[in-house]
C-alpha cells in the first residue's frame, strides 16, 4: 500500500478529505452523536466507523465489525428512549 496517513496522501498529490462527521476531537464526536440521535444519516456514519482507523490514517475497509452492533444497539436503545418519552409527556 502506497498511501497509509494523511501526509503520503498529500505527499504524492492526493487531497485528503475528512467525513464532516467524525470523532477526531471531543466537539466533533458532540455533534456527531447529537446528529446520530436524529438518526439521519446513520448508516453512514456507522460504515465510516467500521472502516476507520485513527486519526489521519487511511481507512480499511471492514477494519472493525464489531461497530456495526454498537450502533444497532445505540439505534435501538435511542428509539425506545425516545418512544417512551413522547408516551409519557402524552400520558401526562
Amino acid at each position: 500500500m502506497l498511501v497509509g496517513d494523511k501526509w503520503d496522501c498529500l505527499s504524492y498529490g492526493g487531497e485528503w478529505i475528512v467525513p464532516v462527521l467524525n470523532f477526531d476531537n471531543t466537539l466533533q464526536g458532540m455533534l456527531t452523536l447529537f446528529i446520530f440521535q436524529s438518526r439521519e444519516g446513520w448508516i453512514g456514519l456507522m460504515w465510516d466507523s467500521v472502516d476507520a482507523v485513527g486519526i489521519e490514517l487511511m481507512p480499511v475497509q471492514d477494519s472493525c465489525q464489531s461497530f456495526i452492533i454498537l450502533y444497532m444497539a445505540l439505534v435501538i436503545l435511542l428509539c425506545l428512549l425516545f418512544i417512551n418519552m413522547v408516551v409519557k409527556i402524552v400520558i401526562d
